[in-house]
This record gives structure tokens, C-alpha cells and sequence, in this order.
């Protein structure tokens, strides 16, 4: 925060990557896609099998990704877009019976763990970049965190920035929140452009997200996750959780319950899922593995895109598998036909689930 990041990778080192910079931007000398959404910039590597993870993320500051060897650039001596400013404050609300906290917030980062605590425990973390210090305090003034008592079984958590910021000079702005709740607490959050990471919670989690990455671990509840522009990531949790995405990549890992995901543009990868599936993207592959063996049925259809899915030598499970313009690649043996430019095979086995993959203007690999 308020610093720059720099990464040196070693010659032949091909992580999956992803640097996000708010308010910020991120120099590559590798390749690397990049995404602007809102005051968030977004680059990523295409390396989605690497077994290497690296995820870089400055506030306020650049992020450049080198190789060895290669200098880095020297940051400024001054700001060329004003100066940053932070102010931090706290508030508190008792939630003595299981309560919905209802978030609604201005750009910036949402943490929430859950606790074992009968409170709400809000540290709002305000940030501006002002071109004149004299407008540092009006500016920060003017950027407002209300955590409202609860009534008919709800609390409201709101940030909002009044009109009066652009006379102050002001060229971005945001509040990031650390939020600690009592784990039974459902949470409906709608927020902006940010990074959004809820963790140990045990009831319905909500999110619905304009720009930027979610990311959801160890909930017991009920999970529905919309992100119009970037990534969402859900990992050990019991599920159901639906997960709709756009221009990123969705990502479940260990989820107990049903899964269905809705992708525009976006890569889906489902890491040993425990129940039933339901997947539909546009513009985007699928890849599921399932090495744990399939709990449910499956059913999986892309256009414009590619699936593979990597299945246990045992598996009982029956396929059905359609290629539309495409071709269907498999390492057990199926029974079917070609027609031209349409590829129908199936494998009939004695187990109680059916996995469906369909494809159109895509290929189907399976291992």
C-alpha cells in the first residue's frame, strides 16, 4: 500500500500470475494480458496449469514484472497525480441474534472474517489522492462510513463520496473496509471496483461485485457470487454456491455442495467438486478435475470454448458427449459418430450419475 511492488522472475519461470493495481499501474517485460476496470488494472499470465502461484496486488502504487536481469524502472521523485492520503476509523454494532449485514459501498477492498464475538467491528481505511495538501482533510471528510444499528434483523454497512470531491482537487479515491462479524450472521454485500475476500463464515454470503476479483473460503452456507468484470475464487465450502462471471476467470476448489456456474468471456476450473454441476460459459474454456471420482451429475456446456475433463481410471459414471463444430479427443474408449462437422459419442457404465458436456465452435478432451 502506498509503495511499489517489483517481481524478478528467474529465466524459464512460467507462474500463473495475476498483478492487480488500484490506482495503479502494472509494467511487464513478459507477456502478460491486461485489463483496466475502473481505477483497477488487472494483468494476468495464460499459464492456468502452472503449479506455481503468484499474486501481486498494490494500492495506490505500480507493480512492474520483470525477468532477471532486466532493471527495473526508477520510481518517480514525485507524484505526477497528487499525493496520497489515508485515514483510518472504527465502528462497532452488537448483533446479540443472528442478523443479515447488508454492505453497499464506494470502490475499495472488503475483508470480512467471521468471529465468535455478538458485535460488528468495522475498521474503514479511507484513502485520496489530492493535488493540494490544503484539501487533504475536506477530501477525506468527504468520503462517509456509516454502520447502522440493526433494525428488522438487519445492519447496514454503507461508504459513499460526496459530489464536493471533484472541486477538491481530487483524482482518485476509495475506501477499503476490514470487517469482523459473528460467523452466523448472513452478509449481502454490492460494491464496486475492489478486491472482496470473506472467509470462515457459516451463513448465505451474497455478493454482487461491478469490477475487480471475490474470493469466498470456508463458509458453510449458502454461496452467490455476481462479478461483472474479474474473477471469483470459492474454495472449501459446503456449498451450494452459484457463481456467475464475466472477462475473468472462476475458479471452485473442494465444494460440497451443487455448483453452477454462468461465464461471459470467462475460463471456469473446477477443482474436485463433491456434488452435482451445472456449467454454461461463452467465449471461455472449461476444465473440470475430478480425480476424487464424480458425486453427481454433471452438466457442462460451452460455446465458442473448449472443455476437458479429467476423470479416475474407476469411474462408473455415464458420458454423453457433443462436439458442434468441433472435436472430441479421449483417452477411454466411447462409442459414437462423426457427421461432418458434429461429433456424438457416449459410454454407458453401471454408476448411478451421468456427466453431459457439450460444445459448440469448441473441442472436448478427456483424460
Amino acid at each position: 500500500e502506498l509503495g511499489p511492488v517489483y517481481l524478478y522472475l528467474p529465466e524459464g519461470a512460467t507462474p500463473d500470475l495475476v498483478a492487480t493495481a488500484i490506482s495503479g499501474t502494472v509494467e511487464a517485460g513478459i507477456p502478460l494480458s491486461m485489463s483496466q476496470q475502473g481505477e483497477v488494472m488487472v494483468a494476468r499470465s495464460s499459464n492456468l496449469d502452472s503449479k506455481q502461484r503468484i499474486s501481486l496486488r498494490s494500492s495506490f502504487a505500480n507493480i512492474s514484472v520483470q525477468r532477471q536481469g532486466i532493471e527495473a524502472p526508477t520510481p518517480p521523485t514525485a507524484p505526477q497525480e497528487g499525493q496520497p492520503f489515508k485515514e483510518v476509523v472504527t465502528h462497532e454494532a452488537v448483533a446479540l441474534d443472528p442478523v443479515t449485514l447488508r454492505v453497499e459501498t464506494i470502490p475499495g477492498n472488503i475483508k470480512l472474517t467471521g468471529t465468535d464475538d455478538t458485535k460488528v467491528t468495522v475498521t474503514a481505511t479511507k484513502l485520496v489522492r489530492v493535488n493540494s495538501q490544503d484539501n487533504v482533510r475536506p477530501a477525506l471528510q468527504a468520503m462517509e462510513v456509516q454502520l447502522l444499528p440493526a433494525d428488522a434483523g438487519i445492519i447496514s454497512l454503507r461508504t459513499s463520496a460526496l459530489d464536493v470531491l471533484s472541486t477538491l482537487g481530487c483524482t482518485s479515491h476509495r475506501v477499503d473496509l476490514e470487517i469482523k462479524c459473528p460467523r452466523a450472521a448472513s452478509i449481502e454485500i454490492t460494491t464496486q471496483d475492489g478486491q472482496t475476500f470473506v472467509s470462515e463464515m457459516g451463513g448465505k454470503i451474497v455478493v454482487k461485485q461491478t469490477a475487480g476479483a471475490i474470493s469466498v473460503e470456508h463458509v458453510k452456507g449458502e454461496v452467490d457470487l455476481t462479478n461483472a468484470k474479474g474473477d471469483i475464487t470459492v474454495a472449501s465450502c459446503a456449498g451450494p454456491v452459484t457463481a456467475a462471471g464475466s472477462f475473468g476467470t472462476i475458479r471452485l476448489t473442494d465444494i460440497f455442495g451443487k455448483i453452477a456456474i454462468t461465464g461471459n468471456q470467462a475460463e471456469a476450473i473446477i477443482e474436485s467438486p463433491h456434488a452435482e454441476l451445472q456449467a454454461r460459459t461463452t467465449g471461455g474454456n472449461i476444465r473440470i478435475i475430478s480425480f476424487e471420482g464424480i458425486h453427481g451429475n454433471y452438466d457442462v456446456n460451452v460455446e465458442q470454448g473448449n472443455i476437458s475433463i479429467l476423470l479416475p481410471p474407476d469411474s462408473d459414471a455415464s458420458l454423453s458427449v457433443t462436439a458442434d463444430n468441433g472435436v472430441v479427443q479421449s483417452s477411454m474408449p466411447l462409442t459414437g459418430n462423426i457427421k461432418k462437422d458434429y461429433q456424438e459419442f457416449i459410454k454407458i457404465n453401471s454408476g448411478p450419475h451421468r456427466v453431459t458436456l457439450q460444445t459448440k465452435n469448441g473441442n472436448i478432451i478427456i483424460d
